[in-house]
């Protein structure tokens, strides 16, 4: 009986917890790669015609892979572009590993088919450490940038894959850092 009790209180401190990061901080618990993935699929395919969303890629190893979400995400990508979604992504690469970048399939058809609708950017992250390293530094491990809503990128080393934001001012923020 004390079992279910424990396990209850576990269960009530969780949500209470997240109940909390969202009403105080307006984001969620850290996401796993599946609810990241998820989340990233019902937002791109919520987005509407004409409208933009724009992405930061620091080219995490789990980024751009040939994995059953990352191929799903890029198709998703590609039926938004499709449908008049303006997809802008900014690629931060290493200067070392700045030759694979056109050896990874969705990156190369991101670059090679940059238009109207979709538009890619390539900076080394060295120089845009030599030239600014805060914009670097706030760039993070990346994001997906909506209308009200952002999924901030995390390497799953650090134990998660994401975070959901709707905070108004870290919105604007990551905004005025995209542009």
């Amino acid at each position: 009986q004390s079992f279910l009790l424990e396990e209850k209180d576990l269960i009530i401190e969780r949500a209470f917890n997240s109940l909390h990061l969202l009403y105080h901080h307006n984001y969620t618990q850290p996401l796993s790669e599946t609810e990241f993935y998820a989340r990233c699929e019902r937002l791109i395919k919520s987005t509407s015609s004409r409208s933009t969303i724009k992405a930061i890629s620091v080219m995490l190893k789990c980024e751009w892979n040939d994995s059953a979400e990352e191929t799903q995400f890029w198709k998703a990508n590609i039926d938004a572009v499709k449908k008049r979604v303006k997809l802008e992504r900014i690629f931060i690469i290493r200067k070392n590993e700045s030759h694979r970048i056109l050896k990874i399939p969705q990156i190369r058809n991101h670059i090679k088919n940059s238009i109207v609708f979709l538009k890619s950017y390539i900076i080394e992250r060295e120089h845009l450490h030599e030239i600014d390293p805060e914009l670097l530094s706030s760039a993070g491990d990346g994001f997906l940038l909506f209308d009200k809503t952002a999924l901030l990128d995390k390497d799953p080393q650090t134990g998660t894959r994401g975070f959901l934001v709707t905070d108004e001012d870290q919105l604007i923020q990551l905004h005025n850092l995209f542009d």
